[in-house]
């Protein structure tokens, strides 16, 4: 997926950027784990590797991992930079979600 085409989705899209070997990023997949067992998913999630999908990440204007994003409609509306619970982010996703 291209940052072009993620922008043009008409789902909702939970767009998080990690590194490998960085405990920040393991402890925040670990949030992301618990909110993908649920099965009324109203998003798709997209793990981008950080380092390697370095134009990817400068196209969401992300200069470091763990970063988090909620893309809806063609624009970034929500953005959590570091570690977040997985019920904290569900909060934060279903009021975007419900707005």
């Amino acid at each position: 997926m291209t940052p072009a085409t993620l922008l043009a989705s008409t789902t909702p899209v939970l767009l998080h950027f990690y590194k490998e070997g960085c405990a920040a990023s393991r402890l925040m997949s670990r949030s992301l784990q618990q909110l993908n067992a649920e099965e009324d998913l109203r998003y798709q999630l997209l793990k981008v590797n950080y380092t390697e999908e370095e134009a990817f990440a400068k196209a969401f204007e992300v200069s470091d991992a763990p970063e988090t994003l909620l893309v809806m409609n063609g624009a970034v509306v929500y953005r959590q930079f570091g570690i977040v619970k997985a019920d904290v982010l569900q909060e934060q996703i279903d009021i975007h979600l419900n707005s």
